[in-house]
């Protein structure tokens, strides 16, 4: 179950409500703001994290570009499956090497 949510999020790029439609905006936000490239709009800390997780009928959802004709300005399929290929054949270079250094012992 989370390896397909990880492999969707790293390499289709898709919003949040297209893995679970039922997560409330709210949620979406938070989910956003941890996952924000630049580390002054994520959360300085833990303890606002979990608490914006308990409180989410406090919590503030603003508009965001990335949400606004978010089909146009997805990455075109084929970087997706290059990048998808890359993270694929990682640990399999991994293993390669592995094998390759087991071999000269």
């Amino acid at each position: 179950m989370v390896v397909p949510v990880i492999f969707e999020l790293l390499c289709v790029a898709s919003i949040v409500f297209m893995i679970d439609p039922g997560i409330s905006v709210q949620l979406q936000e938070i989910i956003y703001r941890a996952l924000e490239r630049d580390p002054r709009n994520r959360y300085a800390s833990a303890r606002e994290f979990a608490w914006d997780l308990q409180h989410q009928d406090q919590v503030a959802v603003p508009e965001r570009a990335e949400l606004r004709n978010w089909k146009m300005r997805r990455t075109p399929w084929t970087k997706r499956i290059l990048a998808c290929a890359g993270l694929v054949l990682v640990p399999v270079v991994v293993f390669g090497l592995l094998l390759l250094v087991a071999a000269h012992k």
